[in-house]
């Protein structure tokens, strides 16, 4: 259960759900309009996460074999109240929250309150409960699975360029006139190699990186000693996408990771600083859109 007070205060939350259904926004402060939908609990929002393991009974002795558990999918229950204008309105409500991601597929459950936006994706876990408390209110219940047990912050992306990108003589040095005249300009401030950034989650946060623009020979990626390197032709109209929670490339959406000759896989420990490098195998005038999320449990 979520505690919504904190500190004595009222902390205003804010939970949307949303998938082929639409979406419906439920929050805890609700003003008089038409139809106020008001959320009362998250269950599952804090813990919510089993945990599997094939810890094996020792044969001659006392106590287990352990190896590393796995954590399960999250577990949550999304529980609001309706207050609607009239009856009619009561009952298209409760119609709609009974078709709350209807197809099975994933949707996508996002909380947010006075610190901060967390989501995840999600599928129906079991059947919507309503019940009706008055002419104009209702109470629902919507059972939910996310498969990944992890909350995600919001998308921060930075680039990266290969060194010496952004700098040179420029040509034609002058415009053709009887007199030439002009000013020699050799290039701009160069452009970053590297970045540092922050994970403030408290579970292992992973980067994708979409390598765009023109690379004759192409790339390598590093950070702490770890590098994924791709060694062929990289052309703007076919950007490549690596992603290092799958330990996977894709080009124009094909696996295409038989083609590293180094995939050591970056990843972010909780609560831990980021500094990825690319370097270019030959000059290029491409750059690496990086891609990271805080990541909970």
């Amino acid at each position: 259960m979520v505690d919504f007070a904190q500190d004595g205060a009222r902390s205003v939350w804010r939970a949307a759900l949303s998938g082929p259904h639409g979406e419906i926004v439920l929050s805890t402060y609700e003003t008089a309009d038409e139809l106020e939908i008001w959320l009362t609990d998250i269950d599952g929002f804090y813990g919510g996460v089993g945990v599997e393991s094939s810890d094996i009974q020792r044969k001659l002795g006392h106590g287990m074999l352990s190896v590393p558990a796995r954590r399960s999918g999250r577990t949550l229950t999304l529980k609001g109240t309706i207050v609607a204008p009239g009856m009619n309105a009561r009952d298209l409500s409760a119609r709609f929250t009974s078709s709350l991601l209807w197809d099975g597929a994933l949707g996508n459950l996002t909380v947010s309150s006075d610190w901060g936006e967390l989501s995840c994706a999600v599928r129906i876990d079991g059947a919507v409960k309503t019940e009706l408390l008055s002419d104009v209110g209702l109470h629902f219940e919507v059972p939910l699975l996310a498969p990944e047990p992890w909350l995600y912050g919001p998308e921060f992306t930075t680039q990266i360029f290969p060194a010496g990108q952004g700098t040179g003589l420029r040509y034609p040095l002058f415009a053709q006139k009887p007199k030439p005249e002009g000013t020699l300009h050799f290039g701009d401030q160069a452009l970053p190699s590297s970045v540092a950034l922050a994970h403030e989650g408290t579970a292992t946060a992973y980067p994708t990186y979409v390598v765009q623009g023109e690379w004759d020979s192409g790339f390598r990626l590093v950070n702490s000693g770890r590098v994924i390197e791709y060694p062929y032709q990289v052309h703007s109209a076919a950007p490549v996408t690596v992603d290092c929670h799958k330990g996977a490339i894709y080009i124009g959406g094909f696996d295409m990771s038989y083609l590293l000759t180094r995939r050591e896989w970056h990843s972010v420990p909780a609560r831990s600083g980021f500094q990825p490098r690319v370097e270019s195998l030959a000059p290029s005038t491409g750059w690496v859109d990086v891609h990271l999320r805080d990541t909970y449990i």
